[in-house]
C-alpha cells in the first residue's frame, strides 16, 4: 500500500466516526448501553443484572448482547465518562479495521478501482447509517479482518521449500500463524455479532478451494474454540449459554424464513442500487441503460418525498407452502413497491456478475461461493428483516462488480457517475437516520420544559430506543408493569409511533393529557423504521417525526401487565 493510499484510508475511517459522532443514541444502542455502564462498574459481571427494555424487566442474559462490543464500549465509559460523543469516537479502532479491511479485499480482487470503491462502500446508503454502538460495523469489521489475514496465509504457503524465494511484491509471515490469528478474528466476530457465524465458512470455503484446507480447520477450529470458551463461561456463570439461549427463543419454522424472502428485494433495492449500477457498467451496460437506472433511483427518492405508507394497499399472502392453508396480509407502499423493482435490477445484476465471474480461476469461484454463504446467512441467521442483516452480502457484491470493472475496463465517466450516485444517496439515507434520532432527543426536552413550566414533580415515561436513553438521562422513571404506583399529580410522558414498543393504550379516568410536543422538520423522508426492522429502509415521514404526549395523573394506578 503506498503512503497515499494510507493517508487517504485513515482520513476515510476519521470521517466515517466523525459522521457517526453526530448522531444521538438511537435504536439498540439505548440496550447497549446498559451492559457497557454494568461492564463500566462490574467488569466480571456482565449480565448480572435486570434491564427495562421492551417495557419489561427481564434478566440481562436474555436480552441479545453479544460481549465484545459492550465491553469495548465499559472501557470508554471508564476513560472517557459519560459523554455520547466521546463513545461514537471510542468506536474508531473497529472503523480503522473495517476500512482497511475492506480496501485489501479491493486492492486483491479490483486494484484498478480499491480506494473509490472503499469510499463509496463506507459511505453508501448501507454502510454510512449503520455505524452505531451496536455490534453490525465491528462484527464485519472482524469478519473481513479475517477473510484478509487468511488470504495472506495463503499467499504466505507459496514460498517455495527449495529456493525460498517469495512471489513477487509479497512479505514473508508463516501461514499457521496467519491462520491462527484469522481464526482468533472470526471467533471474536463471532462474539461480537452472531451473524458472524459466516465467517469460518468463508475461511472454509477459501481453503477448500486453494488447497490448503488445513489452514482453514486450523482457523475454523480456533474461531469455534473462542466462541464456544465465552459461551461456557457464561453458562457457567449465569446457569445458561446466552447463544443458546438466543437460538431457543429465535423464531424459527419455514413460514419464518420464507417471510424473509419477500423484504429482501426492497431492501437491496434501497441501499445497494449503486452497487447494482457498477455492476451493469462491467457487465457491459450501455450509457443509456445506466442512466435510466440511475433516474429509475431518483425518481424513487423523489416520490417518497410525497408519497408515505398511508397509500398503503394490502394484499393476502398464502402460506401453504409453511404446511397451512392460512394467509397473512402483505402491506404494500409505495417504497415497497419502488423499491421492490430496484431490487429486481440488484438481484439480477448480481447474478449476470457471479454467471459472468464463474470461471476456473480460485478467486473467481471464491466470491461466487462467498456471495452464496452470506445470502443463506441472511436466511439461516436472520430473525426479522433489516438493512443491517444484508451489509455482507452489498460488500461481496461491491467485490464483484469491482472484480468485473478492473478486468473489463468499463467506461470511466459512467462509473464515476455510479460512484458519486451512490455517495449522494448514502448521505441522504445518513441525514433522515440523524434526524430520527434527533426527534427523540427533541422530544424528550420538551416533555420535561413544559413538566418544568407546569410545576415539576415525578415523571414516569413509556418508550423506547433513544427516547429511552434520553428520557433517564433527564430523572425520568420507566414505567414497569406489575411493579410502578403512580399517584395523583405524577407527570407520565408516553412517546408516539414509532418509538413506543408495544403500544400502550391509557384510560382517560386515570390521566388527563396536558399537551402533545410535536417534533418536525425540513427533511421529507425517514428510515426509522424500516431502515432497522422492516421492509422500506427509506420512507416518506408524516407530518411531525415524533409526537410526544404528556399527561397529567388524576388518580393513582398500578398498571398490570394486561394493560400493554
Amino acid at each position: 500500500m503506498s503512503r497515499r493510499d494510507f493517508l487517504w484510508l485513515l482520513l476515510l475511517a476519521l470521517v466515517y466516526t466523525g459522521l457517526a459522532g453526530i448522531k444521538p443514541i438511537h435504536v439498540d444502542e439505548a440496550a447497549n448501553y446498559y451492559y457497557a455502564r454494568q461492564i463500566a462498574e462490574r467488569p466480571l459481571d456482565p449480565y448480572g443484572f435486570e434491564m427495562f427494555w421492551y417495557q419489561e424487566l427481564e434478566p440481562a442474559n436474555h436480552v441479545l448482547t453479544p460481549p465484545v462490543l459492550v465491553y469495548w464500549w465499559g472501557l470508554g465509559i471508564r476513560l472517557l465518562g459519560r459523554e455520547p460523543v466521546l463513545w461514537k469516537l471510542w468506536l474508531l479502532p473497529f472503523v480503522v479495521a473495517f476500512v482497511f479491511s475492506l480496501h485489501a479485499l479491493l486492492r486483491r480482487f479490483a486494484r484498478d478501482w480499491a480506494l473509490a470503491l472503499t469510499a463509496t462502500t463506507v459511505f453508501s446508503p448501507a454502510l454510512l447509517p449503520s455505524l452505531n454502538l451496536m455490534p453490525d460495523i465491528p462484527a464485519l469489521a472482524l469478519s473481513l479482518a479475517a477473510v484478509a489475514v487468511f488470504l495472506h496465509a495463503e499467499d504466505s504457503c507459496q514460498l517455495s521449500v527449495v529456493n525460498c524465494q517469495l512471489p513477487a511484491g509479497k512479505k514473508f509471515c508463516h501461514p499457521l500463524l496467519l491462520a491462527t490469528l484469522a481464526g482468533m478474528l472470526a471467533g471474536i466476530g463471532m462474539q461480537t455479532k452472531y451473524t458472524a457465524f459466516v465467517t469460518p465458512a468463508v475461511l472454509m470455503l477459501r481453503a477448500f478451494l486453494a488447497g490448503r484446507l488445513h489452514l482453514g480447520l486450523l482457523a475454523a477450529a480456533l474461531a469455534a474454540g473462542v466462541f464456544a470458551g465465552w459461551e461456557a463461561i457464561v453458562a457457567w456463570k449465569y446457569g445458561e449459554s446466552h447463544f443458546w439461549y438466543q437460538v431457543q427463543v429465535a423464531p424459527r419454522g419455514l413460514e419464518n424464513k420464507l417471510s424473509l424472502a419477500g423484504p429482501l428485494l426492497p431492501i437491496l433495492g434501497g441501499v445497494a442500487s449503486g452497487t447494482a449500477l457498477l455492476g451493469l457498467i462491467a457487465v457491459g451496460a450501455k450509457w443509456r441503460f445506466v442512466a435510466l437506472v440511475e433516474a429509475a433511483v431518483a425518481i424513487t427518492v423523489a416520490i417518497l418525498a410525497v408519497a408515505g405508507a398511508n397509500w398503503r394497499v394490502d394484499v393476502a399472502w398464502p402460506t401453504w407452502l409453511a404446511g397451512s392453508g392460512a394467509t397473512y396480509a402483505v402491506f404494500l407502499t409505495p417504497a415497497t413497491v419502488l423499491f421492490g423493482c430496484l431490487g429486481l435490477a440488484v438481484v439480477g445484476t448480481g447474478a449476470w456478475l457471479a454467471w459472468t465471474a464463474w470461471d476456473r480461476t480460485t478467486d473467481a469461484r471464491f466470491l461466487v461461493g462467498w456471495l452464496a454463504l452470506e445470502l443463506a446467512a441472511y436466511f439461516a441467521l436472520t430473525p426479522f428483516p433489516a438493512v443491517r442483516r444484508v451489509l455482507g452480502i452489498v460488500v461481496v457484491l461491491t467485490v464483484l462488480a469491482g472484480r468485473a470493472l478492473s478486468q473489463r475496463r468499463g467506461s470511466a465517466r459512467l462509473i464515476w457517475s455510479a460512484i458519486i450516485g451512490n455517495l449522494v444517496l448514502g448521505f441522504l439515507f445518513y441525514t433522515a437516520d440523524v434526524y430520527d434520532a434527533r426527534a427523540q432527543v427533541v422530544g424528550v426536552r420538551a416533555a420535561a420544559e413544559r413538566i418544568a413550566e407546569s410545576g415539576g414533580g415525578r415523571v414516569w415515561y413509556a418508550g423506547h430506543w433513544g427516547f429511552q436513553f434520553y428520557a433517564e438521562e433527564a430523572g425520568m422513571s420507566p414505567l414497569v408493569p406489575d411493579s410502578s404506583v403512580l399517584r395523583p399529580d405524577d407527570w407520565l410522558v408516553l412517546a408516539g409511533e414509532p418509538v413506543v414498543q408495544p403500544v400502550f393504550e391509557l384510560r382517560d379516568d386515570r390521566t388527563v393529557v396536558v399537551s402533545q410536543e410535536c417534533v418536525g422538520d425540513w427533511l421529507p423522508w425517514k428510515a426509522l423504521m424500516g431502515y432497522y426492522g422492516g421492509t422500506e429502509p427509506l420512507d416518506h415521514r408524516p407530518p411531525s417525526r415524533l409526537v410526544v404526549e404528556v399527561r397529567r395523573v388524576t388518580a393513582e394506578w398500578r398498571v398490570a401487565s394486561g394493560e400493554w
